[in-house]
């Protein structure tokens, strides 16, 4: 618990020196509302995403070891770990006219940095920036799938 407080922390102290564009980066209640389909449909946007910036970058080895990390368990339940810490520090800070709210894209990033790959929130917001949602035909849109459960919460 210790551990998931500081990086709650960490999160609130980074965002306040990032400088993604908001309207570029998806806020993580923008991501709250998109159907399951969606989430994974945009998960898989940002590894694409990832890669590409990796292999422009000439790091070809991390650009192939991003599709292997979210094939593991281990990675997708540390993803959603983070995102629901991202949705806590932002819920956490609602009130705070200053405060700007965290994104998915946080939660991507801590899980590559976890794993050994540094990708910036900001080059990855731009980049990502370019998502168009799964159709309603391939997609029921007016049902949002509910936000994934808090560790421990059942």
């Amino acid at each position: 618990m210790r551990a998931l407080n500081r990086l709650l922390t960490g999160f609130a102290l980074s965002a306040s020196f990032l400088t993604a564009n908001a309207a570029e980066a998806m806020p993580i209640h923008d991501f709250d509302q998109l159907t399951i389909k969606q989430r994974g449909a945009y998960t898989m946007h940002m590894i694409e995403t990832a890669v590409d910036l990796l292999k422009a970058k000439g790091d070809t080895a991390a650009a192939e070891k991003i599709r292997d990390l979210f094939d593991q368990q281990s990675v997708m339940t540390s993803y959603v770990e983070y995102i629901n810490g991202v949705r806590k520090v932002t819920d956490a800070h609602a009130a705070d006219p200053n405060f700007k709210p965290l994104e998915v894209e946080h939660a991507f990033c801590q899980t590559l940095k976890d794993n050994g790959i540094i990708v910036g929130v900001h080059s990855l917001s731009v980049a990502a920036s370019n998502f168009t949602p799964p159709s309603s035909s391939d997609v029921a849109m007016q049902t949002p799938a509910p936000p994934p459960p808090t560790p421990g919460q059942k």
